[in-house]
């Protein structure tokens, strides 16, 4: 999900323990300036998607073995059901390859199991997925740009085939000229780089 860089992320933690959520709250918003929001079961956290979060932490035991409320793997399944583009990372002191596949096939986007550094581990996640996000922002930024200019270069051709008839095929060949010259500057510039990593 794409936003303005300015904006701070806005992120749900999902956790029976409102100690944990204290925890990673703090941490995100001190560390990385985000808005968190806290949610104490899955039921809670889905009522409130209206406010439109960038990314979802969620621990996969939400006490749902044990009473009727959703566990965490029934509401990423509800999420990618309904928000399919909405990141969310699973975490849990449950470990194991098989836990792990199962919630990366429901379409977790991460998995970090709840070890000493897990709130470490846990913003540098959520780091990755905010960059991420300020690329495709940027990346949807040039698409519209490119568009815009396409338009308008269109426009102006068939303009000037009113206007300036017998210049016309000049014209042409001259904006043909001046496109081939910018993408090769431009595919030259990005070997420079690509170079340089």
């Amino acid at each position: 999900m794409a936003r303005p860089s300015k904006k701070p992320l806005s992120v749900f933690v999902v956790d029976d323990s409102p100690s944990t959520i204290e925890v990673i709250r703090h941490d995100l918003e001190s560390k990385l300036g985000c808005i968190v929001q806290g949610f104490g079961s899955a039921e809670e956290c889905l009522r409130n998607l209206d406010e439109k979060p960038d990314l979802i932490l969620c621990d996969y035991m939400l006490d749902g073995y044990y009473t009727r409320k959703m566990n965490g793997d029934q509401m990423l399944y509800h999420l990618r059901k309904n928000y399919p583009h909405l990141p969310v990372i699973m975490y849990s002191a449950h470990q194991g390859s098989d836990l792990v596949s199962h919630l990366m096939k429901l379409g977790a986007t991460d998995f970090v199991p709840k070890e000493q550094d897990y709130v470490n581990r846990l913003r540098t996640k959520v780091k990755h997925e905010f960059l991420h996000m300020k690329e495709h922002y940027r990346e949807k930024s040039v698409e519209r740009v490119l568009l815009i200019a396409c338009v308008c270069f269109i426009g102006s051709i068939f303009l000037l085939r009113l206007l300036v008839p017998d210049w016309f095929p000049y014209i042409m060949i001259f904006a043909f000229a001046c496109c081939a010259v910018w993408l090769f500057v431009g595919k030259s510039a990005s070997g420079r780089d690509d170079s340089k990593t």
